[in-house]
């Protein structure tokens, strides 16, 4: 019985890892994976096109 459970238990976590590192779970604080790369996408795209010294920030996608 006993080498079940601890099967059962080393199972969920392997399945659990693997759903939290296929960008299905999104935790607390890491922000949408997509949403970064657009952020990131924008603010190199517009930083490119400025002159002066300016700086550009991402506030909003408008979603």
């Amino acid at each position: 019985m006993k080498k079940i459970s601890i099967f059962a238990v080393c199972l969920v976590l392997f399945l659990a890892v693997c759903y939290a590192t296929s960008g299905h779970l999104h935790l607390p604080g890491h922000g949408n994976v997509e949403k970064q790369n657009l952020q990131e996408v924008v603010v190199n795209h517009v930083t490119s096109t400025l002159t002066n010294g300016e700086s550009v920030e991402f506030v909003s996608n408008g979603l």
